[in-house]
């Protein structure tokens, strides 16, 4: 009996949940084939655990993919890709010296006055203390192997003439780099810099200043959609990713 085919960019979501296409339009601006999300989905959750485990925020049992779609970091609606606004204000809002409405401001330009509260916790703080000095100091190096790794790699598999005896293996090879790629990004794209974005619009905020404010704010504004929830991301008409 054959299995009943499925289509994974559908997506899914409990009621309620808050999504945004902000940002993450930015990173994937094209309706995602099934093969696309497939890639992305174990890319950008494996990397975004990784990257928060290397800062000690979550521990190494966290990086995994979950069962539970409402536990993704990102996920896919009718092609779209859109973030887990709840599930990352959760984690990223109990870390010491932030806030859930911060992340959220930072995110996606604003934060919910209703959105639910997250309290601070100094459950991770040693893990945080131990492992953001020395992830901060590695970065530089693993960025650069990565780099030569890669370039080697591209130059040998892809742009040799000969291409490869097994098209499989290579497109495992290619998720595995993908993931390791990702992780080093959102490292320092989403995580980096937008803690330090949040302690900036803190001094701005005590400047007084509202207009320095806003300057902070406007890269960080910038693909807001109306603050979509997940019923409001997907069937939207456009180019496909190959």
């Amino acid at each position: 009996m054959a299995a009943e085919l499925t289509d994974p960019t559908l997506g899914s979501s409990e009621p309620g949940r808050f999504w945004t296409l902000a940002n993450a339009s930015e990173a994937c601006p094209l309706v995602m084939s099934p093969l696309c999300w497939t890639l992305w989905l174990r890319a950008f959750e494996l990397g975004t655990r990784g990257s928060l485990y290397d800062f000690g925020i979550l521990p190494r049992t966290e990086v995994h993919l979950p069962d539970d779609p409402n536990q993704f970091a990102a996920s896919c609606f009718h092609g779209r890709l859109a973030m887990n606004v709840d599930k990352l204000r959760t984690v990223l809002g109990a870390v010491p010296g932030t806030s859930a409405d911060d992340f959220e401001r930072d995110l996606i330009g604003q934060a919910r006055p209703d959105a639910p509260a997250v309290r601070n916790s100094l459950r991770r703080a040693p893990f945080i203390a131990v492992r953001t000095p020395a992830s901060m100091l590695a970065q530089g190096p693993r960025l650069r192997r990565l780099h030569a790794d890669q370039l080697a790699w591209w130059q040998a598999n892809v742009l040799d003439p000969a291409g490869t005896p097994n098209p499989r293996a290579l497109l495992r090879d290619a998720d595995r780099r993908f993931q390791a790629s990702f992780r080093l990004h959102l490292y320092a794209r989403a995580n980096l810099l937008m803690a330090m974005q949040s302690q900036l619009t803190k001094l701005a905020t005590a400047a007084g200043g509202e207009d320095l404010v806003g300057r902070v704010h406007r890269r960080g504004g910038r693909g807001l959609r109306d603050r979509p929830g997940h019923a409001d991301v997907g069937g939207r008409p456009g180019p496909e990713h190959p």
